[in-house]
């Protein structure tokens, strides 16, 4: 692979890190009075309301560029943007040095990312997008559908067993404890996960999740704070994904 391909896979990368930390942050439930989802209003500063033009929203070089100040009001900007334009523009060039590109492998860095969403979504907020989930069923049966390591049968039985097995879990302990121990939300994404993995790795799925979560709540300073289970399954998954 020449070096330009390492460039040209970064900074699609950064880009889709500028879009999924957009996406995160308009998620905040802080946010829902005023009416702000991912397809509106234009991106604008948090501080002077302002929209921002598209020269303002090139990933990493419209930072260095600002000196990470807004153009308008000269407030700071959050030092996360560019944090996640790397990260994902990092994550990228391993992806595509990992797995030849095709369009299969085109369509796996799609799901990837998607669920990378998901694992920052719960981290931030415990808070697990339905749409996105349902993204992910229909990419994982699409790959079920093109690719042999996954049948569409092993796709399917995934689906169903993904979520009736958390669902199972927490019915058992709503019913002695009155209350839910795991979010709705988690029904779909396991489902979705087992989707694109197939039903024989719902196991080390969960099992990856369990030891992810518990290490976040450990060395977390929050107290009392709920474990972001989406995020241990999605971590899980993007590592049987990397080394399966």
């Amino acid at each position: 692979m020449f070096l330009i391909d390492y460039l040209i896979y970064f900074f699609i990368g950064a880009i889709f890190g500028s879009f999924i930390y957009s996406f995160i942050n308009r998620q905040s439930p802080e946010l829902e009075p005023a009416n702000i989802s991912i397809i509106g209003p234009p991106s604008f500063c948090p501080q002077c309301k302002k929209n921002l033009k598209p020269i303002m929203l090139i990933p990493i070089f419209s930072y260095i560029f600002l000196k990470g100040k807004c153009w308008y009001c000269k407030s700071a900007i959050k030092s996360s943007y560019l944090f996640y334009e790397i990260l994902i523009g990092i994550f990228s060039v391993a992806f595509f040095a990992t797995f030849e590109v095709s369009w299969i492998s085109i369509l796996k860095y799609i799901v990837c990312l998607l669920i990378i969403m998901q694992i920052l979504l719960d981290y931030r907020f415990l808070l697990l997008s339905t749409n996105v989930s349902i993204l992910i069923i229909l990419l994982g049966l699409g790959l079920a559908y093109l690719d042999i390591k996954v049948s569409v049968i092993e796709s399917f039985i995934g689906i169903c067993l993904g979520y009736i097995s958390l669902w199972l879990i927490n019915f058992i302990f709503k019913t002695f404890k009155s209350k839910d121990g795991i979010g709705s939300g988690d029904f779909i994404f396991l489902a979705a996960l087992c989707s694109l993995m197939g039903y024989r790795l719902i196991g080390p799925i969960v099992l990856g999740a369990s030891l992810v979560s518990i290490f976040i709540y450990f060395v977390s300073n929050k107290e009392k704070q709920l474990l972001p289970f989406g995020t241990g399954m999605g971590i899980a998954t993007l590592f049987l994904i990397f080394f399966l």
